[in-house]
């Protein structure tokens, strides 16, 4: 396989649309649209069926709009995490913006349990009493983080509502990125979990920390205190403002870009977003 990619045309999009669900984003701060699509991608000269091959759709307001139908890999990013190496599929978002597509549910269970042993280990010394985070990224995250620092319990935080939701404490996610209202929601029935505790929120990816802002508030709502925050990788440099003071709190095994155009067909890295 030489790494020649073909392009395929927005035929993709009509089954990306009737396939296309809401889901609960585990990435914490890209509150995306996950899309289940059977689509061929083309690698060298032969091309390979990706039955149900799942993509996140960035947090720009994204709504199945003509213009984003390209949503293929155009090329790979090496990203180290941790003591790991892996290429990232990189994904146009919009002719202004690509991203390097972190997804915990198809990196396997080697990786994702060294992964949450190394992020523990970034973690151990906050004295940790109860994991949480974001569905649906965040959870591989969390029961390996959880399962390495010898605890028993995690708490989840949904985007979706649940029959156990119904009179969830919702916490609104400030975004300039995303169209239209979204909510945090957590059950109820589980605030003594985390009430009085010490509080870790992992993930896979703290971008622009709209998501992970969210979260923090609702914790804190609730008498939780968190006092560290740890994820996979952190993707350029956004959340730093967005989480103001919390920022310090990051704890990441590795950073990645966000991609630009460069004018000339290609991608160049951004590290501010």
């Amino acid at each position: 396989m030489d790494g020649r990619i073909v392009l395929l045309d927005s035929a993709v999009m009509p089954c990306a649309e009737q396939r296309s669900i809401s889901v609960e984003e585990g990435s914490a701060d890209r509150n995306a649209t996950l899309a289940l699509a059977e689509f061929c991608l083309g690698v060298g000269d032969g091309q390979h069926l990706l039955g149900e091959l799942s993509r996140e759709w960035s947090s720009i307001g994204l709504r199945h709009a003509p213009q984003y139908a390209r949503l293929v890999t155009l090329s790979t990013y090496h990203a180290q995490i941790g003591t790991q190496e892996v290429d990232l599929p990189i994904a146009s978002m919009s002719k202004d913006l690509a991203l390097a597509l972190l997804i915990t549910v198809d990196m396997g269970m080697a990786f994702m349990e060294q992964a949450g042993r190394e992020l523990a280990e970034l973690l151990r010394p906050f004295d940790v009493d109860v994991v949480a985070t974001v569905a649906t990224m965040g959870i591989p995250v969390a029961v390996e983080v959880t399962r390495a620092l010898g605890l028993e319990q995690y708490v989840v935080l949904h985007k979706t509502q649940k029959i156990h939701l119904a009179d969830a404490i919702a916490e609104p996610v400030r975004s300039i990125t995303t169209a239209g209202e979204q909510k945090l929601l957590y059950d109820r029935a589980r605030i003594d979990a985390v009430a009085g505790k010490r509080i870790a929120i992992v993930d896979d990816v703290v971008s622009t920390g709209a998501s992970t802002g969210a979260a923090l508030r609702l914790f804190k709502g609730i008498g939780a205190d968190v006092v560290v925050i740890g994820t996979l990788v952190t993707e350029a440099s956004i959340w730093r403002t967005s989480l103001g003071e919390d920022a310090v709190k990051v704890r990441a095994l590795g950073s990645i870009p966000v991609f630009r155009p460069d004018g000339a067909g290609g991608l160049v890295e951004d590290w501010e977003g």
